[in-house]
């Protein structure tokens, strides 16, 4: 079992050194979604077998979002090339995943994710979601043949998007689209449960939390964890009461978990990782 720890929650917006409580847990490290990194020769011997990328990192130079379901040329372009880097990367730095979110329906722009979405849909949602599909098969096996196996996020349906209608624009939100992506691809791709969205999305989508973990269990096999109170994603810290603790053992195929919460002090990240290492015994 894999346990990292986000650079979002080490404080971390650009990686150079690993930090001494990842030393000391003998943990991971999660490079997230836009935060920087310089993939030279020296950092790749650094954190070879410590590190895993995701998403939207490393951080590029000319801000774009990554959508693996976008219909702008230039967009997708992008996105193409930097999936491609990163699997790479991923098999130089020995990682065994590369994940990555889910895609929208919508050519959202970057000042749009984590807020609430101005953009609008594509004419067809039902051909949209096929082309999302038929590219996350592409680059999934792309990586198998690097020997990284693709792990895709569910997206997060938050309460302003909610009130703006748009929650129709985040493709793998709702557990239904969820499990029947999955049902089709999980012989391709895995899935990086983020507890955190699936809170979010079943309360602001109407689908019960605890069953849909049960109905998403055989296709996990990683988390994102850090908890909220059910209406937009917070990063907000976990302990002992966390509600996901109880259903770690149902993973079967789990072999991958990252901390995702905001900054942590040493202490609340030590807290938080021995939390997590108990409830797998």
């Amino acid at each position: 079992m894999y346990i990292s720890i986000t650079t979002t929650s080490l404080g971390l917006k650009d990686l150079n050194y690993i930090p001494e409580i990842v030393e000391k847990l003998g943990a991971n490290i999660e490079l997230s979604s836009n935060h920087g990194f310089l993939p030279n020769k020296k950092n790749i011997n650094l954190f070879k077998d410590k590190l895993f990328v995701h998403n939207y990192s490393p951080r590029p130079k000319s801000p774009f979002v990554l959508n693996l379901a976008s219909m702008d040329k230039e967009n997708y372009h992008l996105t193409e090339q930097m999936i491609i880097k990163n699997i790479e990367l991923s098999q130089k730095l020995c990682a065994p995943y590369y994940s990555l979110h889910a895609g929208y329906a919508s050519d959202i722009s970057p000042s749009m994710l984590g807020n609430e979405i101005t953009s609008d849909a594509y004419s067809s949602r039902k051909e949209i979601f096929e082309l999302f599909t038929k590219r996350t098969k592409y680059f999934s096996e792309l990586a198998a043949k690097k020997n990284v196996r693709l792990l895709i996020e569910n997206n997060v349906a938050g309460f302003r998007n909610k009130q703006l209608k748009k929650t129709d624009l985040l493709l793998l939100s709702h557990v239904n689209e969820i499990e029947s992506f999955f049902d089709r691809m999980y012989s391709f791709c895995g899935l990086l449960l983020d507890v955190a969205h699936l809170k979010v999305s079943s309360n602001n989508l109407n689908f019960n939390l605890k069953e849909s973990v049960l109905k998403l269990s055989p296709f996990v096999e990683g988390l994102h964890l850090s908890d909220n109170k059910g209406l937009e994603d917070t990063n907000e810290f976990f302990d002992k009461e966390f509600w996901i603790l109880d259903y770690l053992k149902i993973f079967k195929n789990l072999n991958y978990i990252a901390i995702e919460t905001q900054h942590a002090s040493p202490e609340r990240i030590e807290e938080m990782y021995k939390l997590i290492q108990r409830n797998l015994v």
